[in-house]
């Protein structure tokens, strides 16, 4: 794989990421505060793919992939909350 391959694939990635993103919040309505974190966990996967892109520095892009993950988690939460409950 070339380097122009390479910059396609990551800038293909991002756009699946903005995709994912989009749906999210399109269905944010009813999944509430989780379609929000898994949303954000979407942009920030894109910024990091981004962040590789433009050979940012190591820690730039450790920092970003942290976010992720913390969004990642915290969707979990969210969903473990409120798995089960009824809806009104």
């Amino acid at each position: 794989m070339n380097e122009q391959q390479y910059g396609v694939f990551l800038y293909g990635g991002a756009a699946v990421c903005a995709a994912g993103c989009l749906l999210n919040l399109i269905r944010i309505k009813g999944r509430g505060n989780s379609a929000l974190m898994l949303a954000l966990a979407f942009l920030m996967m894109g910024g990091v793919l981004l962040l590789l892109r433009a050979r940012a520095d190591q820690i730039w892009v450790t920092i970003a992939g942290v976010a992720v993950a913390a969004l990642l988690v915290g969707d979990f939460l969210l969903r473990s909350k409120t798995y089960g409950e009824p809806k009104q």
